[in-house]
């Protein structure tokens, strides 16, 4: 799924992540504007998504709180292999 550089916010994303496939094997979001709540949001669905392997936030503003948040939750996802959270 590649939604990367179209502004997407907290409230696009908690309306779209609703409709994701849950065979995803990719997430790209990169450099769209979701901050701490859309890196919460994102923590929190993480666990539906039994074959992704790859997620892309690169430059979404999520701050340290925001990416703690998705380390612990993603930790507990063992099939991701790669994970870019660089420039936030």
């Amino acid at each position: 799924m590649f939604l990367c550089n179209n502004q997407l916010d907290d409230k696009s994303l908690l309306y779209l992540i609703e409709g994701f496939p849950t065979a995803l094997k990719e997430i790209n979001l990169g450099n769209n504007v979701l901050g701490k709540r859309g890196a919460s949001i994102i923590a929190s669905h993480i666990s539906k998504f039994l074959n992704l392997k790859s997620i892309n936030l690169q430059n979404n503003l999520l701050g340290d709180k925001g990416a703690t948040l998705l380390l612990i939750n993603i930790q507990r996802n063992m099939t991701i292999i790669k994970l870019n959270l660089s420039e936030n």
